[in-house]
């Protein structure tokens, strides 16, 4: 199975001078918990998600609206390519601690999101992902401080 086949494809996004209420509002309108941050061209420069907000919000001790999301973002961000078989993905989630992924073409323009929850509702025993590679994912992910590979099952 591969990435294009499971990912969002209605991406919502924000711009690194968005204030944290923007960001936030555009999340809770859209019911999601991570947007891309895109520069001018579209360009994929980092993510935010709701943690980010919070924990930065408590620390700051600002009002959301005098924060701008540039403030709290790292350059960092993992990825993947729409063309990508979801196992490496799913290796990526795991070897970062990450639950989502931007999907990326080949210019570095968002054409999806991949999330776990989105793997989660695919997953079936015998199938492309198995329960235990999601499950296996899911505990790396939040077996924190331990960014490696994990070893999923080898498929024969």
């Amino acid at each position: 199975m591969k990435v294009n086949e499971v990912m969002v494809r209605d991406v919502k996004f924000c711009h690194p001078g968005n204030d944290l209420c923007q960001a936030a509002e555009i999340m809770s309108r859209n019911g999601c918990g991570a947007l891309p941050v895109l520069d001018e061209s579209g360009r994929l420069l980092t993510m935010i998600t709701d943690r980010d907000i919070c924990i930065a919000l408590g620390k700051l001790n600002h009002r959301a609206s005098d924060v701008c999301v540039s403030e709290v973002t790292s350059a960092r961000y993992f990825a993947c390519q729409a063309d990508e078989d979801i196992l490496s993905a799913l290796q990526t989630m795991a070897a970062q601690e990450v639950r989502r992924l931007p999907v990326l073409d080949k210019e570095g323009h968002v054409v999806g999101i991949l999330s776990i929850d989105d793997i989660v509702r695919y997953a079936k025993p015998n199938s492309d992902v198995s329960f235990e590679e999601v499950v296996m994912t899911l505990k790396a992910i939040y077996e924190h401080g331990e960014h490696g590979e994990i070893a999923l099952p080898i498929r024969e």
